[in-house]
């Protein structure tokens, strides 16, 4: 998993295999060490319901993908596909987009 972070949104770029154990129900994540013995975690899961959730704190990001929206993702067979969702924010939107390659 790779996240990238730009003005008003947050990339997260996963592989095949990354995708498959997201579909198949298990939780995936990152983490990051930072400075003064903290650690930056992020947390991609599916859920059952029909919208995304998104929860964070300074500790890192936890985001919920519904199972339809990855089924879409499994389907597909470019090498480069993604979805997206917009969160409301104090005076504008947080665009999430989620990509998955290809082989590796």
């Amino acid at each position: 998993m790779d996240l990238q972070f730009a003005a008003a949104s947050i990339g997260i770029r996963i592989n095949r295999d990354e995708l498959s154990k997201l579909y198949a129900g298990n939780s995936i994540g990152l983490s990051v060490s930072m400075p003064r013995s903290h650690m930056f975690r992020v947390k991609l899961s599916q859920i059952n319901l029909s919208d995304w959730q998104f929860d964070s704190d300074p500790t890192g990001l936890w985001l919920s993908v519904p199972r339809a929206q990855l089924a879409l993702l499994v389907e597909n067979s470019t090498a480069h596909k993604s979805i997206e969702h917009q969160f409301a924010t104090q005076g504008e939107m947080l665009t999430i987009v989620l990509q998955v390659e290809s082989g590796v």
